[in-house]
């Protein structure tokens, strides 16, 4: 007999020591409880995008909300950020880490560590403090790894190349930064994976958009994953999942996060496009061939048996060498100038089907007809599941129509009964709905469905009602157009949460077991983002207005069944530095902005000898003498509210940064 939890990699099976059975049996039990304890823990919490290992976007340990009760949700507490929220934040169970896009049309982001129960900004830290550039940003998920945040960053300028980042989770201090690509246009799209003390996550670009310039050499950059040492950042492995020298190029590693499976000592990750190839392959996509016949002659071109575009890849978690790989369709060579029919746009261009969301790993069947599965979902709109052990197809269903935007991107998520999926549909092609509540209604947008996860097969579809929004340079939406939906889903004890791409940011609540409408919340602004669920609060972002996709907003939320009518409400707009301050004194301020009090605290049990508040005319209205201690919380309940300077001063020096009092 064996038994295992998917999500921690961990065993229980009988042992073939020659101990007395009694000891066997009982050393075996102690040892599974002690699992079974340290499994329901980590379950309790969401440390990377996908919420686990398996990237399962599943709340396995939720219990208080519920189906019956969903349709109660309130808020608890709003954080109003810079701009845009678009990554699924991540919940050690004190706080919660999440990036934003920083305000509009600027690309100045920061990363946030917020009071997971009041709100409270803990520490705001600017990615242009990290990267040393401006316009730094990220939209990943960070990844706690122990003390530890692993998150990899977008563009900047100047063009440096792509980095990872290890922050410390406590004070939001850079520990280490990594450059883990040259190319200038490189970035990090996909949140990390962790398992130990190593971090794996894939490397992506911007030189498909950059291609839509008819001046710009087209193209060059080639896609990898990496293994990086959580400690230290250094890199343990890179696999390009292109060839050099071959005339390829393109195939980003982007879509939400890698798997880790302990067992097999595999990584999984999906892949994208090529932005170029060479011109045998283009002519391989011709008109009048079938896609076997394609794909024979795309694979006798040079170097194509190493391009491994729109697939499934699964390398060795020691080496980062190939296994297997799986691949959706036989061709797909594209770039944005295929938008405008420019110069840099392949003859014969494909469609542009990446796989925009990462894997998961699950189990279907029971008893003897247990077997474990991937699935993920490409932007042609077709789910597919294989085989880990060697990439064999399954099962694949068209969920709905593809396209340049889905398709299906960022996450579905998966409770071993059901896979749960978001439809873009962002060409508003027509689809008739099937099953469930959706039965026998036409949607020209957008909708949700959930597959039966051992056969595929559609189980319910449902959508929302609100129209697309516009985006720029492009053709209106069609009359009667509902809007996109981009955005992860998350599924928590029978509850599924879902967001909208239309303009209000309509955040969904759905009955998982039937696809009924149980909660809906309008947000503000568009949503690309997941939802986190940990202990009976839902944790989620609005605000996506990237490339005029959607509506913009600067809005986390946390939502809890019944939550007081009291709404907690902490604006971050005017924080310029960050809340905490670094150096000899290692000195945390805290929370940032304030309500009743300012909690200073040595790091390293340096004594505090005096604290100054001063306005911003540099008036001092308060000073207080702690006597030595390391610790301190200032009273700012009678401070009126706005903006000021608190100066620390310890043996060695003095330390000063600004914080906002907010009642």
């Amino acid at each position: 007999m064996k038994e295992r939890n998917l999500q921690s990699g961990l065993y229980c099976k009988g042992s073939n020591s020659k101990l007395p059975v009694f000891f066997r049996r009982s050393f075996t039990s102690l040892l599974c409880l002690f699992f079974a304890f340290a499994i329901q823990a980590q379950n309790k919490l969401w440390l990377t995008a996908g919420g686990d290992p398996a990237n399962t976007r599943n709340a396995v340990s939720e219990t208080k909300i519920t189906p019956a009760n969903a349709g109660q949700l309130s808020k608890k507490w709003v954080v109003t950020t810079d701009g845009d929220i678009s990554a699924t934040p991540v919940v050690d169970g004190q706080a919660v880490y999440f990036p934003d896009w920083g305000p509009v049309g600027t690309s100045n982001g920061s990363l946030y560590k917020v009071n997971a129960n009041t709100g409270e900004i803990i520490w705001k830290k600017s990615f242009t403090s990290y990267t040393g550039q401006v316009k730094a940003f990220a939209r990943a998920s960070p990844a706690i790894a122990g003390n530890t945040l692993i998150i990899g960053t977008q563009l900047g300028f100047p063009f440096i190349g792509a980095h990872v980042l290890g922050i410390n989770k406590t004070t939001g201090e850079l520990l280490w930064k990594t450059k883990v690509e040259d190319f200038p246009l490189s970035i990090i799209t996909q949140s990390a994976m962790v398992q130990g003390d190593r971090a794996y996550v894939g490397v992506a670009s911007l030189e498909e958009n950059f291609a839509a310039d008819p001046t710009y050499p087209c193209c060059s950059f080639r896609g990898s994953v990496l293994c990086l040492d959580v400690n230290t950042g250094q890199i343990i492995w890179k696999t390009y999942m292109t060839p050099a020298n071959k005339g390829f190029a393109g195939v980003a590693v982007w879509g939400s996060t890698p798997v880790v499976d302990v067992k097999r000592n595999s990584l999984y990750v999906t892949t994208g496009n090529n932005y170029k190839v060479p011109q045998a392959a283009l002519d391989c996509n011709a008109g009048g061939k079938s896609a076997d016949e394609v794909r024979a002659c795309v694979m006798a071109v040079d170097g194509s048996s190493q391009n491994l575009f729109d697939a499934i890849v699964a390398l060795d978690l020691t080496t980062g060498a190939v296994k297997w790989t799986k691949s959706g369709i036989p061709f797909d060579a594209w770039n944005v100038s295929c938008f405008f029919g420019g110069p840099n746009c392949p003859d014969n261009a494909g469609p542009d089907f990446d796989f925009g969301q990462g894997v998961a790993m699950f189990t279907i069947g029971s008893g003897n007809n247990k077997r474990e599965l991937l699935g993920a979902g490409q932007k042609s709109g077709i789910y597919w599941t294989v085989n880990p052990d060697n990439g064999q197809e399954v099962w694949h269903t068209q969920v709905g129509p593809g396209g340049t935007l889905g398709g299906l991107q960022w996450g579905s998520a998966v409770d071993g009964n059901q896979i749960y999926t978001a439809i873009s549909n962002n060409g508003y092609l027509p689809h008739t709905m099937t099953k469930g509540p959706g039965t026998g209604t036409t949607v020209n947008g957008g909708f949700w469905a959930a597959l039966d996860a051992s056969t595929g097969a559609v189980n319910w579809e449902n959508a929302g009602t609100n129209p697309p929004v516009s985006i720029p340079g492009f053709p209106p939406p069609p009359t009667g157009a509902v809007a996109n939906n981009t955005g992860a889903v998350t599924i928590a004890n029978g509850v599924m949460f879902a967001g909208a791409g239309d303009a209000p940011g309509t955040m969904y609540a759905f009955n998982a077991a039937t696809g009924e409408k149980l909660w809906s919340f309008e947000s503000g602004g568009s949503i690309n983002s997941g939802a986190a669920v940990v202990n009976g609060t839902v944790y989620w972002g609005s605000g996506y207005s990237n490339f005029g996709l959607g509506s913009p907003n600067n809005k986390f939320y946390a939502f809890q069944v019944g939550a007081n009518s009291s709404i907690t409400n902490v604006d971050t707009r005017g924080i310029l530095s960050n809340a905490i301050v670094s150096g000899k004194a290692s000195l945390s301020i805290y929370p940032n902005p304030a309500s009743d009090f300012i909690r200073i605290s040595s790091n390293d049990n340096s004594k505090i000898n005096a604290i100054r508040l001063y306005d911003i005319t540099g008036r001092m209205i308060k000073q207080v003498n702690p006597s030595g201690s390391s610790e301190y919380k200032l009273d700012v309940s009678s401070v009126q509210k706005g903006g000021y300077m608190i100066q620390v001063s310890t043996p060695t020096m003095n330390q000063s940064m600004k914080v906002n009092v907010v009642h």
